[in-house]
């Protein structure tokens, strides 16, 4: 026998943190997993059946669960030397100024070159290695 066609609030899809989509269905029944998360989690109610209240309340437990907005520094530093931009920078953007090749990552960075690399929302980067030995590198790092 076929099924009725779903009502708006029979099922709800949703983009988490991580940009994975997750749904919920109110045929799943309590304690059933939709997409790894727990319809228990989600607070369904048991047996799957509500009224909208259910909706808010799922919105409100993926509300709960995302990281809270951070405030980010910028910082700008000139060097000439080897060193390295520790890990956990949100943005970092390298640029050679100076008069001769340095290197970056291990790579040749070129004189007048820059490179930049952004973290996805709420994710740092790796630590970058440079050797500005004889030229100069602009940095700038966000964290």
């Amino acid at each position: 026998m076929p099924q009725p066609p779903l009502t708006p609030y029979e099922k709800v899809n949703i983009v988490d943190e991580k940009g994975f989509l997750v749904n919920f269905s109110a045929n799943s029944g309590a304690g059933n997993s939709n997409d790894g998360v727990p319809v228990s989690e989600a607070a369904m109610p048991p047996g799957g059946q509500g009224s909208i209240g259910w909706i808010s309340a799922i919105f409100q437990n993926l509300i709960s669960r995302l990281p809270l907005p951070r405030q980010l520094t910028a910082s700008y530093s000139t060097v000439s030397n080897a060193g390295a931009i520790a890990s956990g920078a949100s943005s970092i953007s390298v640029a050679n100024a100076g008069e001769a090749s340095g290197f970056l990552n291990g790579e040749t960075l070129p004189v007048g070159v820059s490179l930049e690399w952004n973290s996805s929302w709420n994710n740092t980067l790796s630590k970058v290695t440079y050797d500005a030995t004889g030229t100069t590198f602009l940095i700038v790092e966000v964290r």
